[in-house]
């Protein structure tokens, strides 16, 4: 079996994002506000205009809501 087709039989965990996640968060979200703009609130240009220190916030203020798993924490 292939490495790569190994990854692909292992679990997802999801896990709580941190400091360290903060860039390659932000480039996701921002990929993903290009691809599918109608999918969020926010617009990719209001994003892309907001500094790294603003996902870090992002984030810790996540760390005990919903957020945490994905959701936006204010309705979901």
């Amino acid at each position: 079996m292939s490495a790569s087709a190994e990854r692909d039989r292992r679990p997802v965990l999801p896990r709580r994002l941190g400091a360290a996640d903060a860039a390659p968060y932000r480039a996701f979200r921002l990929a993903a506000l290009r691809e599918s703009p109608s999918a969020f609130t926010s617009s990719h240009a209001e994003e892309a205009g907001r500094p790294l220190s603003a996902t870090l916030r992002r984030l810790a203020e996540a760390e005990d809501g919903p957020a945490a798993l994905g959701g936006c924490g204010r309705c979901c």
